[in-house]
Protein backbone atom coordinates (compact mmCIF):
# COMPACT_ATOMS: atom_id res chain seq x y z
CA UNK A 1 0.00 0.00 0.00
CA UNK A 2 0.91 3.48 -0.63
CA UNK A 3 1.83 5.66 2.34
CA UNK A 4 0.88 9.33 1.85
CA UNK A 5 3.31 12.01 1.82
CA UNK A 6 3.80 14.73 3.95
CA UNK A 7 6.38 17.93 3.53
CA UNK A 8 7.59 18.50 7.10
CA UNK A 9 8.92 21.99 7.73
CA UNK A 10 11.96 22.01 9.19
CA UNK A 11 14.63 25.07 10.41
CA UNK A 12 17.59 23.70 9.25
CA UNK A 13 19.82 25.64 12.11
CA UNK A 14 22.55 24.57 13.95
CA UNK A 15 21.68 25.41 18.01
CA UNK A 16 25.25 24.78 19.06
CA UNK A 17 26.84 27.83 16.94
CA UNK A 18 25.35 30.97 17.92
CA UNK A 19 26.45 32.69 14.99
CA UNK A 20 25.17 29.97 12.18
CA UNK A 21 21.68 29.62 14.79
CA UNK A 22 21.68 34.14 14.46
CA UNK A 23 22.07 33.95 10.79
CA UNK A 24 19.38 31.45 10.35
CA UNK A 25 17.26 33.46 12.34
CA UNK A 26 17.54 36.72 10.10
CA UNK A 27 17.12 34.91 7.16
CA UNK A 28 13.46 33.34 8.54
CA UNK A 29 13.02 37.01 9.73
CA UNK A 30 13.62 38.65 6.35
CA UNK A 31 11.41 35.98 4.40
CA UNK A 32 8.67 35.68 6.48
CA UNK A 33 8.49 39.68 7.10
CA UNK A 34 8.76 40.05 3.38
CA UNK A 35 5.45 37.77 2.85
CA UNK A 36 2.97 39.22 5.07
CA UNK A 37 0.00 37.84 2.70
CA UNK A 38 1.23 34.34 3.11
CA UNK A 39 2.08 34.51 6.73
CA UNK A 40 -0.67 36.68 8.22
CA UNK A 41 -0.53 35.96 11.94
CA UNK A 42 2.37 34.42 13.23
CA UNK A 43 3.09 34.01 16.65
CA UNK A 44 5.53 35.31 17.58
CA UNK A 45 5.07 38.44 15.30
CA UNK A 46 7.78 39.65 13.21
CA UNK A 47 7.84 42.60 14.87
CA UNK A 48 8.69 40.71 18.24
CA UNK A 49 10.64 38.07 16.82
CA UNK A 50 12.71 40.47 14.83
CA UNK A 51 13.58 42.38 18.51
CA UNK A 52 14.29 38.75 19.68
CA UNK A 53 17.15 38.10 17.19
CA UNK A 54 18.57 41.52 17.83
CA UNK A 55 18.41 40.99 21.47
CA UNK A 56 20.66 38.21 20.54
CA UNK A 57 22.98 39.69 18.35
CA UNK A 58 24.01 42.28 21.41
CA UNK A 59 24.17 39.40 23.72
CA UNK A 60 26.50 37.70 21.53
CA UNK A 61 28.52 41.11 20.85
CA UNK A 62 28.69 41.39 24.68
CA UNK A 63 30.33 38.43 25.28
CA UNK A 64 33.51 39.48 23.60
CA UNK A 65 33.83 42.03 26.56
CA UNK A 66 34.80 38.89 28.91
CA UNK A 67 32.64 40.49 31.25
CA UNK A 68 31.00 38.35 33.92
CA UNK A 69 27.17 37.00 33.25
CA UNK A 70 27.70 38.10 29.22
CA UNK A 71 27.78 33.82 28.57
CA UNK A 72 24.48 33.28 30.67
CA UNK A 73 22.61 36.11 29.13
CA UNK A 74 23.43 35.38 25.56
CA UNK A 75 22.16 31.91 26.38
CA UNK A 76 19.17 32.95 27.92
CA UNK A 77 18.46 35.30 24.43
CA UNK A 78 19.44 32.15 22.24
CA UNK A 79 16.60 30.01 24.41
CA UNK A 80 14.50 32.42 23.37
CA UNK A 81 14.69 33.09 19.71
CA UNK A 82 14.70 29.02 19.82
CA UNK A 83 11.60 28.57 21.26
CA UNK A 84 10.09 31.36 18.52
CA UNK A 85 11.66 29.69 15.98
CA UNK A 86 10.03 26.45 17.29
CA UNK A 87 6.60 28.51 17.22
CA UNK A 88 7.83 29.34 13.52
CA UNK A 89 8.08 26.69 12.39
CA UNK A 90 4.55 25.18 13.90
CA UNK A 91 2.96 28.01 12.29
CA UNK A 92 4.14 27.33 8.92
CA UNK A 93 3.69 23.76 9.27
CA UNK A 94 0.19 24.32 10.22
CA UNK A 95 -0.13 25.97 6.86
CA UNK A 96 1.61 23.68 4.94
CA UNK A 97 -0.98 20.74 6.49
CA UNK A 98 -4.12 23.17 5.80
CA UNK A 99 -2.62 23.28 2.13
CA UNK A 100 -0.23 20.71 0.62
CA UNK A 101 -0.27 22.07 -2.71
CA UNK A 102 1.18 25.30 -1.74
CA UNK A 103 3.31 23.87 0.53
CA UNK A 104 6.91 24.00 -1.22
CA UNK A 105 5.86 27.44 -1.67
CA UNK A 106 5.16 28.28 1.87
CA UNK A 107 8.34 26.93 2.55
CA UNK A 108 10.27 28.48 0.57
CA UNK A 109 8.63 31.71 1.62
CA UNK A 110 9.50 30.84 5.10
CA UNK A 111 12.82 30.78 4.52
CA UNK A 112 12.55 27.37 6.12
CA UNK A 113 13.71 23.79 4.62
CA UNK A 114 11.11 20.54 3.37
CA UNK A 115 11.84 17.06 4.92
CA UNK A 116 9.54 14.67 3.06
CA UNK A 117 8.32 11.94 5.06
CA UNK A 118 5.65 9.56 5.43
CA UNK A 119 2.63 10.82 7.25
CA UNK A 120 3.84 8.37 10.01
CA UNK A 121 7.04 10.01 10.96
CA UNK A 122 8.54 9.71 14.18
CA UNK A 123 7.13 12.31 16.64
CA UNK A 124 9.33 15.35 18.41
CA UNK A 125 7.68 12.88 21.44
CA UNK A 126 6.49 9.77 21.70
CA UNK A 127 4.29 7.90 24.93
CA UNK A 128 2.83 5.06 25.54
CA UNK A 129 1.43 2.98 29.17
CA UNK A 130 4.31 1.47 30.50
CA UNK A 131 4.83 -2.28 32.05
CA UNK A 132 3.91 -1.05 35.96
CA UNK A 133 0.77 0.65 36.87
CA UNK A 134 0.73 3.99 36.66
CA UNK A 135 4.00 4.67 34.70
CA UNK A 136 4.01 6.14 30.83
CA UNK A 137 7.49 5.59 28.83
CA UNK A 138 8.12 8.71 26.39
CA UNK A 139 10.95 8.89 23.76
CA UNK A 140 12.17 12.30 22.61
CA UNK A 141 13.25 12.82 18.80
CA UNK A 142 16.84 14.21 19.39
CA UNK A 143 17.30 15.44 15.76
CA UNK A 144 13.90 17.37 15.85
CA UNK A 145 15.14 19.12 19.22
CA UNK A 146 18.64 19.90 18.12
CA UNK A 147 19.52 18.73 15.23
CA UNK A 148 21.97 16.53 13.54
CA UNK A 149 24.58 17.67 16.28
CA UNK A 150 26.67 15.36 18.31
CA UNK A 151 27.31 17.54 21.16
CA UNK A 152 25.68 16.05 24.34
CA UNK A 153 22.50 16.93 25.54
CA UNK A 154 20.29 16.53 28.86
CA UNK A 155 17.10 15.57 27.93
CA UNK A 156 14.43 17.81 30.31
CA UNK A 157 11.19 16.02 31.32
CA UNK A 158 7.72 17.37 32.96
CA UNK A 159 4.14 16.27 33.39
CA UNK A 160 0.95 17.74 34.07
CA UNK A 161 -2.06 16.08 35.35
CA UNK A 162 -4.46 18.97 35.21
CA UNK A 163 -4.02 19.90 31.47
CA UNK A 164 -0.76 22.30 31.47
CA UNK A 165 -1.95 24.35 34.78
CA UNK A 166 1.03 22.93 36.39
CA UNK A 167 3.82 21.13 35.72
CA UNK A 168 6.32 18.64 37.67
CA UNK A 169 9.53 17.86 36.50
CA UNK A 170 11.12 14.66 36.42
CA UNK A 171 14.34 13.18 36.66
CA UNK A 172 16.82 15.06 33.26
CA UNK A 173 18.33 11.95 31.30
CA UNK A 174 21.31 12.09 28.98
CA UNK A 175 19.10 9.59 26.53
CA UNK A 176 16.17 10.57 25.15
CA UNK A 177 14.07 8.14 26.97
CA UNK A 178 12.54 7.78 30.06
CA UNK A 179 10.08 5.98 32.37
CA UNK A 180 7.86 8.44 34.56
CA UNK A 181 6.06 6.46 37.57
CA UNK A 182 3.98 7.09 40.24
CA UNK A 183 1.10 9.02 38.01
CA UNK A 184 -2.38 9.07 39.04
CA UNK A 185 -4.21 6.16 37.44
CA UNK A 186 -7.39 6.39 34.91
CA UNK A 187 -6.12 9.80 34.26
CA UNK A 188 -5.36 11.99 31.12
CA UNK A 189 -1.66 13.02 31.79
CA UNK A 190 0.50 15.31 29.28
CA UNK A 191 3.97 15.80 28.85
CA UNK A 192 6.34 17.33 27.38
CA UNK A 193 10.22 17.41 26.96
CA UNK A 194 13.44 19.59 26.20
CA UNK A 195 16.75 19.09 25.05
CA UNK A 196 19.73 21.10 26.14
CA UNK A 197 22.93 21.24 24.75
CA UNK A 198 26.11 22.51 26.89
CA UNK A 199 25.89 26.11 25.22
CA UNK A 200 22.24 26.41 23.78
CA UNK A 201 19.12 26.27 26.57
CA UNK A 202 16.72 24.17 24.69
CA UNK A 203 12.67 24.68 23.99
CA UNK A 204 10.16 22.77 25.37
CA UNK A 205 8.45 20.45 22.51
CA UNK A 206 4.99 20.37 21.62
CA UNK A 207 3.01 18.35 24.22
CA UNK A 208 1.19 14.66 23.92
CA UNK A 209 -1.43 13.47 26.31
CA UNK A 210 -1.67 10.18 26.97
CA UNK A 211 -4.70 8.03 29.37
CA UNK A 212 -2.99 6.41 32.23
CA UNK A 213 -3.48 3.06 33.14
Amino acid sequence: METNQRIRVVLDAERKSVPKLLTRSRTIYTCMSSATAEFPAPTPTMAVFGGQVQALDTAQLAMTTRAAGTRATRDAKAGIVVSSLESLLQYVQGLCDASPSQATTLIAAAGMQALQRGTHAKPVLGAKVGILPGSVALAANRSLLVGATRAACVFAWEYSADGGKTWVATTPTSAARTVVTGLPSATSVTFRVSASTTKIPGAWSQVVTLLVH
